[in-house]
C-alpha cells in the first residue's frame, strides 16, 4: 500500500546517527496517524529540515503525506513566516530545490 511506503533512510546520504534520528521521527509520525495536529506536523518539518535540506518529495515520504498538500498547507506558509527557507533562494523553481530550517537570529 502506498501510504505504508517509508523513505529508505540510507538513500539520503546521512550519518548512521542522523539516520536513527529520522527513523525515530518516522515512528512519531506513525503514532499520530493521518490527521496529526498541525503544530506537531510543523514541528516535525522544522526538525527534519534542520537535519538536512530536504526536497518536497522526501518530506512527503518521511511524513507519509501528499507532497502537494504539504507544500500548500505547511511549506509555503512556513516559508512566508520565515520558519523555512529554500536551498536555492535565487530560483524557487530549481529542479533540486530543498527546504532548510531557518536559524533564529
Amino acid at each position: 500500500m502506498a501510504s505504508d511506503k517509508v523513505l529508505e533512510i540510507s538513500n539520503l546520504g546521512l550519518t548512521p546517527q542522523i539516520g536513527l534520528k529520522l527513523r525515530d521521527l518516522q515512528k512519531e509520525v506513525g503514532r499520530f496517524g493521518r490527521r496529526g495536529p498541525p503544530e506537531k506536523i510543523k514541528e516535525l518539518i522544522k526538525t527534519l529540515c534542520g537535519i538536512k535540506p530536504l526536497k518536497l518529495s522526501e518530506i512527503g515520504e518521511l511524513l507519509r503525506r501528499n507532497p502537494k498538500y504539504l507544500r500548500d498547507r505547511y511549506l509555503m506558509p512556513m516559508l512566508e513566516a520565515g520558519e523555512l527557507e529554500h536551498k536555492y533562494t535565487e530560483n524557487p523553481a530549481h529542479p533540486q530545490q530543498a527546504y532548510i530550517t531557518k536559524e533564529k537570529v
